[in-house]
């Protein structure tokens, strides 16, 4: 969840899809 939520913050401020798709990535890695 905490994880989660770094992306969903970090996705809202730079506001790029790229960036979005590279942190759903990295949120799998993780989980």
């Amino acid at each position: 969840v905490y994880e989660l939520l770094i992306g969903t913050t970090s996705s809202y401020f730079l506001g790029d899809s790229i960036a979005q798709f590279s942190l759903t990535i990295g949120f799998f890695l993780f989980a």
